[in-house]
Order: C-alpha cells, then sequence, then structure tokens
C-alpha cells in the first residue's frame, strides 16, 4: 500500500497519509511489469518487441518506463488532492521521501 509521509520541519508534527485506490492500482500493475521483465531479461527475451495496440509495438523497457510516467503523474494528482484533504500549512516540501536501500 502507498503512503506518504508529510513532516513539518518548524514544529516536527508528522503524519501518514493513504494514496488512493488509483495510485495502489497502478503501483500493483507497475510492480507486476517489472517482475515481467526481470523474468524476460533471464529468459534473454528482453529485446523482443510486444504489441501494446493495433499500432504500437513496444520493448519490454520502454514499457516499464512508460508506466513509470504514468504513475509520477497519478502520484502528483493524488497528492494535490491529499494535501487539500488533510488541511492548511501541508505542502509538496513536507513529503518524507524514502531513502535509497543499498
Amino acid at each position: 500500500m502507498v503512503q506518504y509521509v508529510l513532516k513539518r520541519y518548524a514544529t516536527g508534527s508528522t503524519i501518514t497519509v493513504d494514496a488512493s485506490d488509483s495510485v495502489n492500482h497502478v503501483q500493483a500493475k507497475l510492480d507486476k511489469m517489472i517482475r515481467l521483465v526481470a523474468t524476460l531479461k533471464i529468459l534473454g527475451e528482453d529485446q523482443e518487441y510486444f504489441q501494446m495496440d493495433d499500432t504500437t509495438f513496444m520493448l519490454p523497457q520502454e514499457a516499464v518506463d512508460e508506466a513509470k510516467e504514468i504513475l509520477m503523474e497519478v502520484i502528483k494528482t493524488d497528492l494535490s488532492q491529499k494535501l487539500c484533504e488533510v488541511g492548511d500549512g501541508w505542502s509538496f516540501e513536507d513529503l518524507i521521501f524514502p531513502e535509497p536501500e543499498d
């Protein structure tokens, strides 16, 4: 489940807000796509194009990259709505980003 963690540095107060169902849905689909691309790489089939629709063909990694962009847009829209819901004084600057894992 995707959650946003916000912290006001002036007061030290922190809140956690659940992301919408649409964000969680796109995130789940992206996770499946990443696992599929990893499997295709292991099988040596990650350079084969597949058909997205009647006129679009993509490499698996291209589809993942496009899905990541879509997820970021969905998150921006959702977070903007969530900031309005939590009340005055909260902004994008209050968002805490996860630390990269080694």
